[in-house]
């Protein structure tokens, strides 16, 4: 694996810093936790992520490919989801609740 790619990144500073310098695929990452308010996070390829528990509650994902993500226990509340690739995502256990839903 170069150094640009690694399979975990333990900070979302880290990932917010890698996603402003222009990355998209953070493919078969994983955190050990994430929260926050992403006020937007368009466009990056997040299959194979491993977001289990993660707190994504006020962010508005658009065009995001979560394909085969591992999203358990999730919370999606209150954001919105917009042409994102959701296609085999666990989302067992995930908070939808007052969801804006446009999913592919």
């Amino acid at each position: 694996m170069d150094g640009n790619r690694r399979s975990e990144i333990c900070f979302i500073e880290e990932f917010l810093e890698l996603y402003a310098a222009g990355r998209r695929d953070f493919s078969g990452l994983s955190f050990d936790s994430i929260d926050g308010n992403f006020s937007l996070l368009e466009g990056a390829d997040l299959s194979g992520i491993n977001l289990a528990g993660a707190n994504l509650a006020q962010f508005n994902l658009t065009g995001i490919n979560f394909n085969g993500a591992y999203l358990v226990g999730i919370d999606f509340s209150e954001g919105s989801v917009y042409e994102c690739n959701l296609s085999r995502a666990d989302l067992r256990g995930a908070n939808l609740i007052d969801q804006d839903w446009v999913a592919w």
